[in-house]
């Protein structure tokens, strides 16, 4: 270990200076970037608020322009609105002129909606009306003797001042071929009663009263708005900049004082029917956005001070933790040793740097952590981790060479290595010296090491190729048996391009039906103290066309990964409910069979539903179904699946849990676990050499499973020697080479026949 205030990387080790002298300095930078960042933070609050104040201003300038344009274009609706009712008005009374007298035309004018009709001769004269005037005779200048002498045979007039009631009125007229003609008219109180809502001094009026807005005007460009009066702004006088907008006819937008006051000012040109017909000129008061940047940026300043100080305060402390937390990312807490994240990085350097040099990991791995921490505990484990390290440093390999990449994983990076031979010396000789150090301590001689071997030649470009390989060469040392190394190489590559072509044979299984290539075989379960048969592990065999015969593990794994497993999962299940009917019909009783779930079934949420169907159509007594599930179902979907295996034991199925010691890690979940058995895995019961021999993990897993009132199944069973002692031990029940290996349907039956009925005390 490097002494305190140092960390070593790449070999060379970096002695920090002085705290002081090294923070003095920054702080003072420090100081002098707050006082610019405050500044410039300041300057950007208060550009925002303003920026955010005219943006919403103008929005709401342009919602009130559109507004504008709208009440203007509504006014020219009306308009048009009016002047089609006084036409609609002249062609009625022409359709009916052979009824025209004055009371006819007092009706006509009620019914349709208009205050005056007159009805001209040829010589301009009023002959019928719906008032008064019948007499007068229009004279040269006036409007009726200008129509009346025109080409034209319709006519609709603007609003004027009538020359006899000096009131205002909005005429229309129309002619006959005779020279007759008809004038109809509406008075201008009556229209502005209809437009007074649309108008824009009373649009200017509700602006104005509106929160923020200081003043509005609205300046004609010289087009009339028709039938509002005296609501032209006549006062307000543009400035040049204004003016200029005005003839451009485009937005403006400038910051001004009004009244001695800040303002806001918009020009908006409004348009009807695509014209220009004036601007509207809105002040909005800027004094509360001045208001409310003076706030803000007195907060901003205090809270910069406050991190300043705050900042002052802690760095030396926070410098201290750094240093520490620098010396600590790249090591493992309990060994000491460099982690998974350093050996990435060094990795990485390594494969680019050193490209065409003979590179290779020892993978080194222990097995069995999760159950030592299981029944021993965690601290246990911890120091059993600590002594493996330091077996390995003291193989004199180099500090940087050596990593703990995660749990029971120690990696072993070697150069310029002569050939493959030496690697795998260089495995044997760190295999001998960890059996030395475990033979010496007693708990270490629970953990099994293995090693794994990966060259990593110029075909690996990135960390992510070796991270790829390094896993699949871990998952292998964890299923190794009797192998203590293993190496990866090309054969690999093959077992990979193989596992695709099982899937292949897999999927077309799937779909042409499983009966042609698969079938059940069942092995044995011993009691014993009766040495009878109770039970049969049901295990699915694949003799492929093309691949012949398939091994279970690897065809299940491939099964697995695909999902391909719940098809296949349910024949195998609904076979063994078959055999199981059938030896109930044969009129063996008692007899369990027991059939392996995958995690991939259980997490299914039709699998109870599924199951109880098979149970159901092949009629069999569910209490001599027996599920087997492994520990590493466990994982991530410990609530899961407990409160399905719940429902499970309550329909009578019993639940075993296999390869135990594998990789269950929790004493206080596997107390509350819904299970009926333990399975004792092989791995354990290999070591055992003779029946005198004292196995202290066998002995705990028994013992443990006794006080759980579970009982115990060894698998794996090949000698007298293992069966006296797993007897004296107080298992319950055996499984192995022992008795039988796994056998087709028809001798399995001849086995319960022969063993069941013969004194078992015979049996060696």
């Amino acid at each position: 270990m490097c002494g305190k205030g140092e960390v070593t990387v790449d070999n060379k080790v970096i002695t920090r200076p002085m705290v002081w002298k090294t923070y003095i300095v920054p702080l003072i930078i420090i100081a002098l970037s707050f006082i610019l960042a405050g500044y410039f933070i300041i300057s950007s609050i208060s550009t925002f608020l303003f920026e955010n104040m005219a943006k919403n201003s103008i929005a709401q300038a342009e919602n009130h322009m559109s507004r504008l344009s709208n009440s203007i274009s509504a006014i020219n609706v009306i308009d048009q609105l009016l002047e089609e009712k006084l036409m609609t008005a002249n062609t009625a009374i022409l359709n009916n002129r052979d009824k025209l007298s004055n009371n006819f035309l007092k009706g006509m004018a009620r019914d349709l909606g208009v205050d005056e009709i007159y009805w001209y001769n040829p010589q301009g004269e009023i002959v019928y009306t719906a008032t008064k005037y019948i007499g007068w005779k229009a004279t040269k200048g006036h409007p009726v003797h200008d129509f009346m002498h025109s080409d034209r045979d319709v006519l609709i007039e603007d609003i004027r001042r009538d020359t006899e009631s000096d009131r205002y009125l909005k005429y229309a007229y129309a002619k006959v071929p005779s020279g007759e003609f008809v004038q109809t008219g509406i008075l201008a109180d009556n229209i502005y009663e209809l437009t007074k809502d649309f108008c824009t001094a009373s649009f200017i009026e509700t602006l104005v009263d509106s929160e923020n807005v200081l003043a509005a005007y609205f300046i004609d460009a010289g087009e009339d708005i028709l039938f509002c009066e005296g609501e032209i702004d006549r006062e307000y006088t543009l400035d040049d900049m204004e003016k200029e907008a005005m003839e451009g006819d485009r937005t403006y937008y400038a910051k001004k004082t009004y009244n001695n006051m800040d303002a806001y000012e918009i020009l908006l040109p409004i348009h009807v029917d695509g014209t220009n017909i004036g601007m509207l000129i809105v002040f909005y008061s800027l004094e509360e956005t001045n208001r409310l940047i003076k706030n803000v940026s007195l907060i901003v300043l205090a809270l910069l001070i406050f991190v300043f100080l705050s900042y002052s305060y802690m760095r030396v402390d926070i410098g201290r933790k750094n240093r520490e937390i620098e010396e600590l990312a790249y090591l493992d807490s309990i060994t000491q040793l460099p982690n998974r994240s350093y050996f990435i990085k060094f990795l990485k350097k390594r494969l680019k740097a050193e490209r065409w040099a003979k590179k290779a990991l020892l993978i080194v791995h222990c097995h069995n952590l999760n159950l030592i921490k299981l029944i021993f505990g965690h601290d246990i484990l911890n120091e059993l981790l600590l002594e493996k390290a330091d077996c390995l440093r003291n193989l004199r390999v180099e500090g940087e060479h050596l990593f703990r990449y995660f749990e029971g994983n120690f990696f072993i990076y070697i150069e310029d290595y002569e050939d493959r031979e030496q690697l795998i010396k260089k495995s044997d000789q760190i295999l001998e010296k960890l059996d030395e150090v475990a033979q010496s301590m007693e708990n270490s001689r629970l953990i099994t090491t293995r090693i794994g071997v990966l060259e990593l030649d110029e075909s690996y470009e990135n960390v992510d190729d070796v991270i790829k390989h390094v896993e699949i060469t871990i998952d292998r040392l964890k299923r190794l048996e009797n192998e203590s190394y293993w190496i990866f190489d090309e054969a690999m590559h093959r077992e990979l391009i193989l596992d695709q072509i099982i899937e292949k044979e897999l999927r077309r299984a799937t779909f042409d039906g499983y009966d042609d290539e698969f079938y059940l075989v069942y092995q044995p379960q011993i009691d014993l103290e009766t040495n009878k048969i109770i039970a049969l592990e049901a295990l699915a065999r694949w003799n492929n066309e093309e691949l012949g015969m398939v091994s279970p593990l690897r065809f299940i794994r491939v099964a697995e990964s695909s999902q391909l497993i719940v098809p296949l999962g349910e024949w195998i299940l609904t076979q063994a409910c078959k055999f199981m009917r059938s030896l109930e019909d044969r009129g063996i009783s008692g007899i369990k069979v027991a059939v392996n779930i995958s995690i991939v079934q259980l997490l299914r949420e039709d699998f109870t539903k599924q199951l109880l169907k098979i149970v159901e159509e092949t009629g069999i007594e569910p209490e001599n179904l027996e599920l087997e599930i492994t520990e590493s179902n466990f994982i991530g979907n410990y609530e899961i699946i407990n409160r399905k295996l719940d429902k499970l034991r309550k329909m009578g199925i019993s639940i075993s849990l296999d390869d135990f010691g594998t990789g269950y890690s929790s004493l206080a979940r596997l107390e509350k676990l819904n299970i009926d058995v333990l399975k004792i895995d092989k791995s354990f019961i290999d070591n055992i050499r003779s029946s005198d021999q004292e196995d202290v993990l066998i002995r705990s897993i028994i013992l443990l499973a006794n006080q759980l009132g579970l009982r115990v199944v060894a698998e794996g069973v090949e000698t007298h020697e293992q069966k006296e002692y797993l007897a004296a031990e107080a298992c319950d029940i055996v499984q192995g080479y022992l008795f039988s290996k796994p056998v087709p349907e028809k001798k399995a039956v001849e086995l319960i026949e022969k063993i069941n009925l013969r004194d078992m005390d015979a049996r060696p």
